[in-house]
């Protein structure tokens, strides 16, 4: 028993603990799906694809991945670095099956 508390007030503290603890683990949580997300990101893109071949075909540069463009099937070559894609886009990125010719 715990003294000095009516039962609705035991509960009621209950109950914001329990929110709080779930708080913070909704946010751990996040915060390592975001990390494991750009780690991924940056694995994948930094071993095949530089990153300035990643945002070329976008047209804005702070544009969002859209999934319900349409694809385009383009023969598209890299200004930054002479690459050539052939193949689909979607919504400014490679997506589907395509192939990528390098310079070297």
């Amino acid at each position: 028993m715990v003294f000095g508390y009516t039962n609705g007030q035991k509960d009621q503290l209950d109950i914001e603990q329990i929110t709080r603890l779930q708080a913070i683990v909704r946010g751990f949580i996040q915060r390592r799906r975001y990390k494991l997300h750009t780690t991924k990101m940056h694995h994948a893109n930094g071993m095949y694809f530089k990153r300035e071949e990643l945002f070329e075909t976008l047209k804005d540069k702070d544009e969002k991945f859209d999934a319900n463009a349409s694809v385009k099937n383009v023969k598209y070559t890299y200004k930054c670095t002479g690459s050539v894609y052939d193949g689909a886009l979607k919504g400014g990125f490679r997506d589907g099956k395509g192939t990528m010719t390098w310079t070297d």
